[in-house]
């Protein structure tokens, strides 16, 4: 199995993190929003394999221990 890097995806915070709820983001593909709400607000790396995209996000927490995957 051999993962590539997809530099078309990036992220938007759309809601930041607050005392009661974890920062949302929006995916962007290729320079578009795609409507897609998940949670984080940092993007570690995005990989592809096939027509399949994994995207790694944490919540921008100093010494946090999360890590939000999403395919």
């Amino acid at each position: 199995m051999k993962l590539l890097p997809a530099p078309d995806y990036a992220i938007r915070v759309i809601a930041p993190q607050t005392s009661d709820s974890a920062p949302q983001s929006q995916i962007i593909v290729a320079g578009l929003p795609t409507g897609k709400v998940i949670g984080g607000a940092v993007l570690r790396t995005a990989l592809k394999w096939h027509e399949y995209v994994l995207l790694f996000l944490t919540d921008d927490v100093l010494f946090e221990e999360t890590l939000s995957i999403y395919l």
